[in-house]
Order: structure tokens, then C-alpha cells, then sequence
């Protein structure tokens, strides 16, 4: 088999790490940085904008730079106008409120600024991953996405943005978490009709050596045989739980 040289699958130049930001972003570097990874190929940049109920906690709005993302994302509009710049624009949602009052209408306003530029959009940011800061951790998450999801998809086609391709990305088994059998479960309990014939694709996100130490290269527990398993078991298991087509796209949304 030929070998292939290593390809980057996109970037997420946010540069943030739970409630930690390095500084003002300095966008003119990073779009150059961008342009020499793609090399002249498509390339995809994860940005996000977040969700944080009706009266967001000040301190949490400002180290997730929320109070900016529906005027400017981390690089400027015009960033995601050059042929090959394929925007991939989270939906995280983390309010306090299980309730959610707000959700839909965000959402809405979400794809009218941002429609127009972007390529794929996760409906919620890891729902199936119960950490902080993250949509698995907040109340009323499996609200949310089957709600979010369908609204986003029929939304989608109001504003004349057929190329948007709607979806939800969830993080690779947790199972030092004790699984995400549970999310599946309560995803697998919605008709097909309501939520899964609007998901044009699932991402999932690979951390094969974030929270526990892996085997070296070549030995059972690398990085490349937990990442088989993780691709494996969403496939084969998970998709087919909640009632996704097995030729459902699942992309791999960061790693």
C-alpha cells in the first residue's frame, strides 16, 4: 500500500482551553499559519459562538469571548470568502436554565449572520460529554439538540442556505466516564420523522491520549487502534441507535 504523508484535517484557531484565553487574537498571523497548512486544498476552521441562557455569568461570557462572537468570529468575514476556507461553526449551548428559553431563537440568529459563510453546523458541542464547559455538562442538553437540530435544518432552508449541512458532533467514547450509552439511549426513544432525517452528518471528536496514557505505536492501545475503535463503535453501534442511515457522514471534528 502507498504511504500517504499526514494531512492536517482543518484547525480551530479559538487557541482556548476551558475558561483560558491566550490574549487578543492577532488574525492577520493566523490566517497566514492557515494558509500554509492547506497548501492550496480545502481546508476546514472550527470557530464557535455560544449559548448561555438569559443572564450569563459575566466572568464565563468574557474568557469564552461570547460578547463578540455574533459581531466577529476569531477571523473576519471576509476570511471565509476565499475559495478552499470551509467554516465549520459550533452551536455550543451550556445555560444554566434547563428550560433553554432563548435556544431556538439564537439559533436563528446565529444562521442569519453567519449562514451565508458557513459549511457545516454542529448543533451543540459534545452533547454525549458530561465535563465542564462542555454542552454533555449542562441541564437539558438532550432538550436541546433534538429540538436545535430539526429547527436548524428547516431554518437552514428559510434563509436560502442549502449548502449549510446540519449535524451534531460528539466526543469518542467517554469510557473512563462510565460510557455515553445513556445519550444514545434517549436519542435512539425520538422517531426517525423528528430528529434523525435532519442530520446530514456527525462529527466526532478523538482524544485518544487526552485523559489516559496510551501504548506505544504498533501495540494494542496506540493512538491509531483507539482511534479504530472509537470510528468502529460510533459506526457500527452508536449511529445506528439513534436511528441514523448507515451511510450517515461522520467526520472527524477534532482531535
Amino acid at each position: 500500500m502507498k504511504s500517504h504523508p499526514a494531512r492536517p484535517f482543518g484547525l480551530y484557531p479559538a487557541g482556548r482551553v476551558g475558561t483560558l484565553s491566550p490574549g487578543p487574537d492577532d488574525t492577520v498571523v493566523t490566517a497566514r499559519r492557515i494558509d500554509d497548512l492547506r497548501c492550496g486544498r480545502p481546508f476546514v476552521i472550527r470557530e464557535d459562538v455560544h449559548f448561555l441562557g438569559g443572564t450569563p455569568d459575566a466572568q464565563l461570557v468574557t474568557s469564552l469571548g461570547a460578547a463578540r462572537a455574533m459581531t466577529n468570529l476569531t477571523l473576519p468575514d471576509a476570511f471565509y470568502q476565499v475559495e478552499g476556507h470551509r467554516l465549520d461553526l459550533v452551536v455550543s449551548a451550556i445555560p444554566p436554565d434547563a428550560a433553554r428559553p432563548g435556544w431556538l431563537r439564537f439559533l436563528n440568529a446565529v444562521l442569519d449572520r453567519y449562514g451565508h459563510r458557513t459549511h457545516f453546523l454542529p448543533v451543540t458541542r459534545e452533547p454525549n460529554f458530561p465535563i465542564p464547559l462542555i454542552d454533555g455538562s449542562a441541564p437539558g442538553v438532550l432538550i436541546a439538540l433534538p429540538k436545535g437540530s430539526p429547527y436548524a435544518k428547516q431554518r437552514r432552508a428559510a434563509h436560502g442556505f442549502d449548502h449549510v449541512k446540519v449535524g451534531f458532533a460528539v466526543a469518542q467514547p467517554p469510557e473512563w466516564l462510565g460510557g455515553d450509552g445513556p445519550f444514545w439511549s434517549e436519542l435512539g426513544k425520538l422517531p426517525l420523522a423528528t430528529f434523525a432525517q435532519y442530520i446530514d452528518y456527525v462529527g466526532l471528536a478523538l482524544y485518544p491520549d487526552a485523559f489516559s496514557p496510551v501504548a506505544p505505536p504498533g501495540q494494542p492501545g496506540d493512538r491509531e487502534s483507539l482511534s479504530r475503535h472509537a470510528i468502529e463503535h460510533r459506526r457500527q453501534h452508536c449511529l445506528p441507535r439513534a436511528h441514523l442511515p448507515a451511510g450517515t457522514p461522520l467526520h472527524t471534528a477534532s482531535c
